[in-house]
């Protein structure tokens, strides 16, 4: 679904494309184009990608899922020993566990070694 690499690869790539650009319309000749994409499947650059790796995506075999005791629930609010915090504020903890899953490692990709 979804294929996330440098800004750099992504800029070579765009580069690579150029000579065989075929403008036939304005609307998609005036440099409003909307990204790029290799067979279908969104381009994109990140930039905390790994250099000279690119990763292919696929999003039904991703998880985002959050443990049920920790869904942002807050904590007790604080006291100190006598009972008052002495301010104009309350202190309390929000807690949250969140976990992203790979579930089916082998429907995603990772292409290393790009130069």
């Amino acid at each position: 679904n979804m294929i996330v690499t440098t800004q750099s690869i992504y800029e070579d790539y765009e580069h690579l494309l150029s000579p065989d650009l075929r403008h036939t319309s304005r609307q998609t000749g005036d440099g409003t184009f909307s990204g790029l994409a290799f067979k279908g499947v969104p381009l994109m650059w990140d930039d905390d990608a790994t250099s000279g790796v690119m990763y292919m995506l696929n999003a039904g075999s991703l998880l985002f899922y959050i443990h049920p005791d920790r869904d942002f629930k807050t904590t007790e609010i604080a006291k100190a020993d006598n009972g008052t915090l002495m301010q104009d504020a309350w202190i309390a903890h929000v807690l949250v566990w969140p976990e992203f899953i790979a579930v089916e490692c082998r429907r995603n990709g990772k292409l290393t070694g790009i130069v």
